[in-house]
């Protein structure tokens, strides 16, 4: 399965140095998935592994949320991090769902662009290349995710008249597509002028020098995802076996925890309570 030779290479190659530091050699915790989650999750872990030292894990690279879903299921990852309810052809698979915090989806653009707001019909209007350039003359590069990530279908949700747009740019093969979040952050932060999707929650957990936009007059914050006046959000969740180990249940209580939820609100989450 190419997604267990994925974990398998990044193991050997991170397995000494981890997502962000030294762990043992073979951890306790194998987590990975959705790459927006990562950066959060890093620090919940280290916050566990503070209070409890051996408890010892590693997050590994993105593989996205389908490839934890697989991860978990053949034992490759212990808990797999994803940003969409399991689809209907992986409820067969045995798997527990756990629910545990809602972020932002922004257009971000680098530190310095001058813009700080965006309206909707902006964003259609920049995929359809009817406005080109920003009011400093730039011209705008707009960054385009895989149309079967799960960012673009809740972006297309949200904004349907974008879909044709989007479609439009990937045929075109001269936009630049980014098929993990760690890459789409890391064009944004390069490419004058660039715009494109990415997670609030990554931004702030990874420290990125890029900003995320306010989105019809609202900034996306901690604030305004749990009172929804910011309602361009995904749910993330803990996938792992039915039933997990004594480090899975010291990881997602930790998490549940006070200290694990001032760590998530931290990075543009906002915990959520089991089932919800």
């Amino acid at each position: 399965m190419a997604v267990l030779r994925i974990l398998l290479a990044a193991m050997l190659l991170f397995g000494a140095t981890g997502y962000g530091g030294p762990v043992a050699a073979e951890p306790a915790l194998r987590i990975g998935g959705t790459g927006s989650a990562l950066g959060g999750v890093q620090l919940l872990l280290d916050g566990l592994t503070k209070r409890h030292p051996e408890i010892t894990g590693v997050v590994l690279p993105s593989v996205g949320t389908s490839g934890a879903v697989k991860a978990v299921a053949a034992g490759a990852l212990d808990i797999g991090l994803t940003s969409r309810p399991l689809k209907v052809a992986e409820r067969g698979l045995g798997l527990a769902v756990h629910p545990y915090g809602a972020t932002a989806l922004v257009f971000a653009v680098r530190r310095d662009n001058p813009r700080n707001t965006i309206r909707s019909t902006e964003i259609v209007d920049i995929y359809e290349e009817k406005i080109t350039a920003w009011g400093d003359g730039t011209p705008i590069r707009f960054i385009l995710r895989p149309p079967s990530d799960g960012d673009t279908e809740i972006l297309l949700r949200f904004l349907p008249r974008l879909a044709s747009a989007w479609q439009a740019a990937a045929e075109k093969r001269i936009v630049p597509v980014a098929y993990t979040d760690q890459e789409a952050a890391e064009l944004i932060e390069t490419i004058p002028g660039a715009i494109g999707p990415n997670s609030l929650s990554l931004i702030l957990a990874e420290r990125r020098p890029i900003r995320a936009l306010a989105l019809d007059g609202v900034m996306p914050t901690v604030e305004t995802i749990r009172d929804g006046t910011y309602d361009l959000t995904k749910t993330f969740h803990f996938v792992t076996r039915p039933e997990p180990e004594p480090a899975v249940r010291a990881f997602m209580e930790f998490a549940a925890s006070p200290e694990g939820r001032d760590i998530l609100e931290a990075t543009g989450v906002v915990p959520l309570r089991e089932g919800k």
